[in-house]
């Protein structure tokens, strides 16, 4: 006890009592320990839930992905705002795709890995994530001003949308004839009250603003931005060129087909094509001239379009389809095989859900098997071009 080592065994030789000191003789794992195999499993399945999770869950409001808002662009450009579509439609049609195809991506996945077996994480596993969790909590802190502020600005801009112009009554932009408030109109209205607003007005002159310009200048998606633009720059060009035409007609022999069959295989020609280039580009190409098609057919264009369009969003089977699926390749060290076979699987789940949803609720909500009488005047040549819209 002089040296002052502490010993695994304390001696009682002599007759003085040495202090009580606790000395662990075993090392206990506070994780679970999991061979490989079943951890590269489990961070596989994890990654793709998120990449699943993010690219069905991109439909659900018309704003919330960049095809969706060149599908409402090319609309409103094509149809001069005559289309029923608005953001209330829009979830209430998308939002059942969404829900039921995440549950069923769940079903299926979740056995292509572990085969219908739970993988034995240890009993204690289930309070070590609760434990997680709870910490990460905790260490967010008391919500803050600036915080509530942001939620209310956010709710703000999510019932402008609603109330925009809905189909069901009369909206807040009608009362501004001729003008009519476009979306973007929306959007500016919180936007401008975050750059005014004080983050803490306790503080008075001195407290800074909500937003800033230089953090909108770090973190603003500035790639999504050109991408959109150069969309439409790309179908500008397919119109000069005559390429839009030319496709166009050559799509027509597809003619013989029902008109769901024929919106099936669109959809699929649309979802394999996002899987080579960004799904925004793939609308700006497509959706001009699946709606000339519809013009010819004598069909609604909503239903070729609003599928299609949905349809980009489900690219799951290579790297290259989404930031978000490189991302969950690269940081996941996946293999190419483990985002392709479960990514068809997921792929076929969601395109088949789609066109039940279609058929179901598509006539209902945009009355895509009736007559689209709203469509009747628009002339040939507005059909093939996409101009850049205008930002109100």
């Amino acid at each position: 006890a002089a040296s002052g080592n502490v010993k695994a065994i304390p001696h009682h030789d002599e007759d003085k009592e040495e202090p009580d000191v606790v000395v662990p003789t075993k090392v206990i794992n506070v994780h679970p320990v999991l061979d490989k195999t079943t951890e590269h499993r489990i961070r596989a399945i994890l990654y793709l839930s998120v990449l699943y999770g993010s690219n069905t869950g991109t439909i659900t409001t018309i704003t919330s992905g960049a095809s969706n808002v060149v599908f409402k662009f090319v609309v409103e450009e094509l149809y001069g705002g005559r289309a029923p579509v608005d953001y209330a439609l829009w979830l209430f049609f998308c939002l059942p795709i969404a829900l039921l195809g995440t549950g069923l991506i769940f079903v299926a996945v979740v056995p292509f890995f572990f085969r219908c077996k739970s993988p034995n994480l240890g009993k204690e596993s289930s309070s070590y994530a609760m434990a997680a969790i709870r910490r990460n909590y905790t260490a967010l802190g008391p919500i803050k001003f600036h915080e509530v502020a942001v939620l209310l600005l956010f709710t703000l801009l999510v019932f402008l949308w609603l109330f925009r112009d809905p189909m069901f009554a009369k909206g807040w932009a009608t009362y501004f004839n001729p003008i009519r408030p476009k979306d973007a109109t929306a959007v500016m209205i919180p936007v401008i009250l975050l750059f005014m607003i004080p983050a803490k007005p306790w503080e008075g002159a001195k407290s800074p603003c909500l937003l800033s310009w230089k953090i909108v200048q770090a973190r603003l998606q500035w790639s999504v931005i050109l991408l959109i633009g150069s969309g439409f720059a790309v179908a500008e060009g397919m119109k000069v060129s005559g390429l839009s035409q030319l496709l166009g007609e050559q799509l027509t022999s597809l003619g013989h087909l029902p008109p769901i069959p024929l919106m099936i295989c669109l959809s699929i020609v649309s979802s394999f094509l996002s899987e080579l280039v960004s799904n925004s580009a793939a609308c700006v190409i497509l959706l001009p001239v699946f709606a000339n098609l519809a013009r010819d057919l004598n069909i609604s264009p909503l239903l070729l379009l609003i599928p299609t369009t949905l349809a980009s969003n489900y690219a799951f089977l290579l790297p290259v389809g989404t930031p978000a699926n490189a991302m969950v390749y690269e940081h996941g060290r996946l293999t190419l095989m483990e985002m392709v076979i479960p990514g068809a699987l997921v792929k076929t789940i969601t395109m088949v859900v789609t066109v039940l949803v279609t058929c179901v609720l598509g006539d209902p909500i945009f009355g895509m098997f009736q007559e689209a009488k709203w469509a009747a005047p628009v002339v040939m040549e507005d059909l093939n071009a996409t101009a850049i819209p205008e930002f109100n």
